[in-house]
């Protein structure tokens, strides 16, 4: 059985990434679409300029609410693509419709506020509906191999160069590292971030 799926924003991950380009998928929708498990069946997004781009690509319903998609719709799977600093004010009204899929994916981090994301995680146990963030590198062939590369048993320092914002770049190695440190599997010892600036690097955070 196919999951029926609902993506929430229509931005860059959530459908205009590499959007004209054939079998080179790096948005949700067009991975929905193509994917065997899963069945697209609505997006929502406020701007109405996007409902023609959608519409023309896929042909299936548009909604600038997303209480009235989950209603008409009633998604198993819910995917929030929208920026991030909107999504305080989408969890608020998630919980006060309460629109209660099966589960929700949120792209990283999630949040930029801490205690409003901890009320949507209990808002989530309540309704026992499973919330995911989109950490995806960690599945990506290329760490698998670094992966096995730290399988060498050697006490290793590990140093992290990334280019764009600590909360949407630097995170998807900050989660990688944080998996490998409580597998207990690895002697790491030293993972230090450094965010680039021009052709320096400076110091960003350390495990």
């Amino acid at each position: 059985m196919k999951i029926s799926t609902v993506v929430v924003g229509l931005g860059k991950i959530g459908m205009m990434y590499d959007f004209k380009k054939k079998n080179h998928y790096n948005n949700h929708c067009q991975a929905l679409e193509t994917h065997k498990n899963f069945n697209l069946i609505a997006a929502v997004d406020k701007d109405k300029h996007k409902k023609k781009k959608f519409q023309k690509n896929f042909k299936l319903p548009f909604f600038t609410d997303l209480n009235k998609a989950f209603k008409e719709t009633k998604p198993n799977l819910i995917i929030i693509s929208t920026p991030t600093i909107q999504n305080d004010k989408l969890f608020d009204y998630i919980k006060k419709n309460n629109i209660t899929p099966k589960i929700f994916l949120i792209e990283k981090p999630g949040s930029y506020n801490y205690d409003n994301f901890k009320k949507f995680i209990i808002f989530c146990k309540k309704k026992k509906i499973r919330l995911a963030l989109n950490y995806q590198r960690s599945f990506c062939d290329s760490l698998s191999i670094f992966n096995k590369f730290l399988r060498s048993g050697e006490k290793i320092k590990i140093y992290v160069y990334y280019k764009k914002s600590f909360y949407n770049s630097c995170s998807h190695y900050i989660n990688f590292f944080f998996e490998i440190i409580k597998s207990k599997t690895y002697k790491i010892i030293d993972v230090s971030f450094y965010k680039k600036i021009n052709k320096d690097f400076i110091s960003n955070c350390k495990l």
